[in-house]
């Protein structure tokens, strides 16, 4: 009975591993990721980001990965998360060096 909802739990974050990111085309950035069961892509405009944090556990320290945090502000305050993602691409990206 609990298989079927841990599979699908399973099949979601590989999906999410294998498509999930970040990109920018000059004034869009645009998110992949999964939360619970369920991918979502987001696509916002640079000028409606409010914070953008980056978080590195102990073990992402290793391989230099970190997850992003990113707060936006349109119709409501929305907090999305990207996991396990380069940190010196991000931080090149977002140019917080």
């Amino acid at each position: 009975m609990s298989m079927l909802p841990s599979l699908i739990f399973l099949l979601v974050r590989f999906f999410d591993f294998r498509t999930g990111g970040l990109s920018f085309d000059g004034e869009n950035y645009t998110m992949r990721y999964s939360k619970g069961i369920s991918l979502h892509t987001v696509v916002v405009p640079a000028d409606r980001i409010v914070l953008i944090e980056l978080r590195q556990s102990i073990w992402q320290r290793f391989g230099d990965n970190c997850d992003l945090y990113i707060s936006t502000m349109a119709e409501e305050r929305s907090v999305h998360l990207c996991r396990n993602l380069r940190a010196k691409e991000l931080r090149g990206l977002f140019h917080l060096d």
